[in-house]
């Protein structure tokens, strides 16, 4: 999944605004929210919170409602996030595991948009190939990179490699599609380990992680100053450090 960097990303302006004298409190309506144990703060917000709060909206569900993020009107749950590293770790809602082993109906719920607007991939990780509605007798399971997934229906072969290079030099069998899947590092090892005896459900609800877009430094300047770092008030597209009680932030 291929992602750029917004054009207003790039020209990003930074200025210090006192919260007083707007319709809402700005130090005060986008305070961090803690989400069931995952700390919500810029450049997130939680979906009560006013628009200027953050580019990215997170649904803190409930007691028994997993936490939830919509790239594309679709929903994934939050799994954790990283602010030092800027990372997010996102899996297909729970219900999606749920599907009687019927594995292809599965991998359109899990797959990605290819492009989500302020994210990408971070270098970490990396793009397995998964090859479906592969007959029962699929030349894939020949080769000795490319290894069967468990856990489908019994009409259904599922196959998976992280070569790319087998990729770029593989003719599937015509009854084959295939998508590109981002996995964390440490799930592939798992798998592998196991000699590919993970389901492909188990493999998906590791989830997948996302990097969102390097913010400028001024931001991190202002949150440890003692400022909210949000939207600006009046054009919503830079950025700008909030004040508390009309103290001046260094930011």
């Amino acid at each position: 999944m291929a992602a750029t960097l917004p054009a207003w990303f790039l020209s990003l302006l930074f200025c210090c605004i006192l919260s007083r004298g707007y319709d809402v409190n700005p130090y005060k309506e986008c305070a961090p929210v803690n989400c069931s144990g995952i700390n919500i703060q810029f450049p997130f917000s939680a979906a009560s919170s006013p628009e200027l709060c953050g580019l990215f909206k997170i649904d803190c569900g409930g007691l028994s409602s997993p936490t939830t993020i919509k790239f594309l009107d679709k929903s994934y749950d939050v799994k954790n996030r990283s602010y030092p590293e800027r990372t997010i770790n996102i899996t297909a809602p729970l219900s999606d595991f749920f599907d009687n082993g019927n594995c292809i109906f599965f991998l359109h719920k899990i797959s990605l948009p290819d492009h989500i607007e302020g994210f990408h991939l971070p270098s970490s990780y990396v793009n397995i190939s998964i090859f479906y509605n592969c007959d029962n007798h699929s030349l894939l399971s020949n080769q000795e990179t490319i290894w069967a997934l468990k856990g489908c229906e019994k009409n259904q072969e599922i196959y998976c490699t992280d070569k790319q290079e087998i990729v770029n030099n593989l003719t599937p069998p015509s009854a084959c599609s295939w998508i590109q899947y981002p996995v964390l590092e440490s799930s592939l090892k798992a798998m592998k380990h196991g000699n590919g005896s993970w389901t492909l459900q188990e493999l998906s609800k590791e989830g997948i992680a996302l990097q969102w877009e390097q913010f400028p430094s001024e931001c991190s300047n202002c949150t440890s100053s003692g400022g909210r770092c949000a939207l600006n008030a009046t054009d919503r597209r830079t950025t700008a450090c909030y004040c508390k009680d009309e103290e001046a932030c260094d930011s």
